[in-house]
C-alpha cells in the first residue's frame, strides 16, 4: 500500500486532475525523509522486524541505523538513550492532508456529476 501511496502522492496528475484544462492539486508533499527511533529493547526489535519486512518487499529506501549512525546523520539529536533508528531516505515525508482531502472530494463530486 505504501508503494502505491508514494506514487500517488508524487504524481497527483495520474489520478487527481479534475479536467483536461486544470492543474493537478498541490497538497504540498515534502519528501524529506522520516525517522523512527527506538529507546527500548522491544522498540529496537520492532524496527528490526520492520527492516526484514522492508527487505522482503524490496523497499530499499529504508535504512536500519544503530546509535552511532543516528548520531552521525542527526548530530543535533541527543542519541544517548537511542538503541536503533529507521530512516526512510526517499519516498518519506509529509503533506497537507486537508488539501489532499479537498482534491479527492472535488474529484469525486465532478465524477458523480459526469455520471448523470
Amino acid at each position: 500500500m505504501s508503494k502505491y501511496g508514494i506514487e500517488f502522492l508524487k504524481n497527483p496528475s495520474l489520478l487527481m486532475v479534475q479536467s483536461a484544462d486544470s492543474q493537478p492539486p498541490n497538497y504540498q508533499f515534502n519528501e524529506n525523509g522520516y525517522l523512527f527511533l527506538a529507546s527500548s529493547p522491544s522498540g529496537r526489535q520492532q524496527l528490526e522486524i520492520n527492516d526484514r519486512m522492508y527487505r522482503a518487499l524490496d523497499i530499499s529506501w529504508m535504512r536500519l541505523l544503530d546509535r552511532n549512525h543516528v548520531s552521525t546523520l542527526f548530530p543535533w539529536l541527543n542519541a544517548e538513550d537511542i538503541l536503533a533508528g529507521s530512516f526512510g531516505t526517499i519516498n518519506e515525508g509529509y503533506f497537507d492532508p486537508w488539501s489532499l482531502l479537498q482534491a479527492l472530494r472535488t474529484k469525486v463530486s465532478l465524477r458523480n456529476l459526469m455520471m448523470y
